[in-house]
């Protein structure tokens, strides 16, 4: 439909460097060809042609990817999600009549079905590495930067250019490969959902009620389609971002080849961190505050019975966290006190854990659902260092809570990394030092160009 086309347009302009960046490129071509064919051919090479920073950051990106705990905790990440988004539906019943009670029985069929999909989908992307959604987690202007294509090379040097691309993208491709098979889940779902729901309000008969879901979910129209294309986006933490991240995916791709890579080093990602804290916190108390969630509240309707059913799930996972951690069965991030930490930490304790038969197993990488639980055990941990006199302050407990999950989230260490090294450099009284600490930042950032997956040799 024109809705969709209109759609993919403007997402294909975002995944290829934004608005900006586009009409700077279209006024530069228009100046060009008006002057000289012959030259808007050559700007038109040069300008799809990958720079030495889209190559860089190729190696970069695919460098972080490469350990196999990443990808093992990015599937189960995805899969709680999945079941947390049929706990949702079926608990966003209870707040009014627009969301069918049999809508999360859809989505667990959905399930089923999505995953038959999902596999082809994923096979299709570990072999070619093409994705079937242009919305992405790795946030790449150019998919392919290091090839013979782009280092124009010809014969056995760019077939030597092409193998070696190919082996540094094997990262990218086994996460894209995850993706694309949760993506297949979640649309099915979606697609069940309100198959079901659009059957469920005509009032059909029992046997064309079956007719009529098998009908919708073969053959589903444009406004279901794009709901469950958001959805499964959602789901993945692939959607478009708003304005202020836009504004950063912008810096990233700067003309300036100095201010790009520097960008592209600080936040490798952009698209996935900041979904995931706004997946997060849209299951807090704190939700009445998103500006996101007082649109789907005010809208009323389906939208409205979803935001409070992640509202309810989200504030019952943090009251029973809450008790959890009470009991040392979940940890947050401990003792503000170091010598404390130290002494917790020699009995075996472990930090943003969770306790199972005397042993503590690591929860913090496992966002967003494990970004609630222990927001919740930080709150916890931490009103109960304070004096009884300041433990009323919830609000102040709540912003440290979420400024420590910010700090130890993986897709945000490098933005941490940068800000603790400009402290420093102001702190420091010496001036001679700061290009000491500068370079001290550029040497950590750098060791990140080596595969995550030999430092998990390393330690083997």
């Amino acid at each position: 439909s024109s809705k969709e086309q209109i759609q993919m347009i403007k997402e294909s302009i975002e995944s290829s460097g934004g608005m900006a960046v586009n009409q700077a490129i279209a006024r530069r071509a228009a100046e060009i060809g008006a002057k000289n064919k012959g030259a808007l051919g050559r700007y038109v090479r040069k300008v799809s042609k990958a720079t030495t920073v889209d190559m860089v950051t190729e190696i970069y990106i695919n460098a972080l990817l490469s350990g196999l705990p990443t990808h093992a905790i990015n599937i189960l990440s995805n899969a709680s999600v999945v079941l947390n988004t049929v706990l949702e539906r079926k608990i966003a019943g209870i707040f009014g009549n627009e969301i069918e009670s049999g809508e999360a029985a859809a989505q667990m069929i959905g399930i089923v079905e999505g995953a038959k999909d999902g596999f082809r989908l994923a096979k299709h992307a570990m072999r070619t590495g093409e994705s079937s959604d242009v919305m992405q987690k790795q946030d790449l202007q150019n998919q392919r930067a290091i090839s013979a294509k782009d280092l124009e090379l010809t014969g056995t040097s760019g077939k030597a250019a092409d193998f070696l691309g190919n082996t540094i993208r094997l990262a990218g491709r086994a996460l894209l490969a995850s993706d694309e098979f949760f993506k297949a889940i979640a649309y099915r779902m979606e697609i069940n959902a309100l198959a079901y729901r659009t059957a469920m309000k005509e009032n059909l008969s029992e046997e064309d009620f079956v007719k009529r879901v098998a009908e919708l979910t073969e053959n589903p129209p444009s406004h279901i389609k794009m709901e469950a294309d958001a959805i499964k986006r959602y789901q993945t933490f692939t959607n478009p971002l708003g304005e202020t991240g836009r504004k950063f995916q912008n810096l990233r791709n700067s003309d300036n080849p100095a201010i790009a890579l520097t960008a592209r080093l600080i936040m490798p990602f952009v698209r996935t961190p900041v979904n995931v804290i706004k997946y997060s916190m849209a299951r807090t108390p704190l939700a009445p505050l998103m500006p996101t969630v007082q649109e789907d509240f005010l809208a009323g309707g389906a939208r409205r019975e979803l935001v409070l059913a992640r509202v309810a799930l989200g504030s019952t996972m943090m009251a029973v966290s809450s008790m959890l951690s009470h009991q040392g069965i979940i940890t947050g991030n401990g003792p503000a006190n170091y010598k404390d930490r130290q002494t917790l930490e020699l009995s075996g304790w472990k930090p943003n854990s969770i306790l199972i038969s005397g042993k503590y197993y690591s929860i913090d990488r496992l966002d967003p659902i494990a970004d609630i639980v222990l927001m919740s055990a930080n709150i916890t941990e931490i009103l109960g260092q304070v004096e009884e006199a300041e433990r009323q302050d919830l609000a102040t407990a709540s912003i440290i809570s979420v400024s420590q999950m910010l700090i130890n989230g993986t897709f945000f260490n490098g933005l941490v990394s940068f800000f603790d090294a400009v402290a420093s450099m102001n702190a420091d009284p010496n001036p001679k030092n700061e290009n000491r600490v500068l370079m001290n930042w550029v040497s950590g950032r750098s060791t990140s160009f080596i595969p995550t997956m030999v430092g998990v040799i390393e330690r083997k």
